[in-house]
């Protein structure tokens, strides 16, 4: 079984699709209806993002971080953070360094949805 994307129902897909496109590098692969599909750097369709009314998107700026989040790897997290909030993203606590060697960040897009800045000291899927 291979892996397509998950999919999120966002207020505005639209504006979100557009910030996801210009602030995290994201493309759009594909389209249906209303609903966008976006790539990564890869052009790998991964996320969709839509709006429905019936039933609303869930509240989540009210969700914790660990609850659900959108994850991204990023080289410099300080950079990231100020890049984003520049953009409309705020912060949600301090970069944190877990015993294993990673570094994490987590922030909120313009929506509340968590967004999660990892910097891996060795890359998911790589041999130790």
């Amino acid at each position: 079984m291979k892996f397509e994307h998950i999919a999120l129902n966002v207020p505005d897909a639209n504006a979100a699709t557009e910030w996801y496109c210009q602030h995290l590098g994201m493309q759009v692969v594909g389209t249906t209806g209303s609903a966008f599909f976006l790539g990564d750097e890869t052009g790998r369709p991964v996320l969709e993002l839509y709006s429905k009314a019936d039933p609303a998107p869930p509240a989540y700026a009210s969700m914790p971080f660990i609850t659900l989040h959108v994850a991204f790897v990023s080289a410099d997290l300080e950079a990231e953070r100020e890049r984003l909030e520049t953009a409309g993203a705020a912060c949600d606590g301090e970069i944190i360094g877990p015993s294993d060697g990673d570094q994490l960040l987590f922030m909120r897009d313009p929506w509340g949805l968590s967004i999660q800045f990892v910097k891996r000291s060795t890359p998911l899927g790589a041999s130790s």
